[in-house]
């Protein structure tokens, strides 16, 4: 879906004309049916609601200590790999 869209684009994909398209979007968002924001001049509509920092940070940090998590894990099986290598009995070749 678009966060962003520039209006031109937008009325074309609805279309309708650019006062059409407005009205429209205004409607949907008075019925809180959608969330947008209509910057005239850059003539762009975003869809994207702005987050509290907070909201912000605690994603990010989810998303570094699944990392974390992950990086445990890969160093649990490089580990349990050397260590199986080490133990394998090496196989030796004798010379007749």
């Amino acid at each position: 879906y678009y966060t962003r869209i520039k209006f031109p684009r937008l009325t074309q994909l609805l279309d309708l004309d650019e006062e059409e398209t407005e009205k429209y979007i205004s409607e949907l968002v008075t019925a809180k049916t959608v969330y947008a924001k209509i910057d005239r001049p850059n003539r762009v509509v975003s869809f994207a609601k702005t987050r509290a920092p907070d909201e912000v940070l605690n994603e990010w940090s989810g998303s570094v200590k699944g990392l974390l998590g992950l990086l445990e894990r890969i160093d649990h099986l490089i580990t349990k790999e050397e260590m199986m290598a080490r133990i394998q009995p090496t196989k030796e070749v004798k010379a007749n």
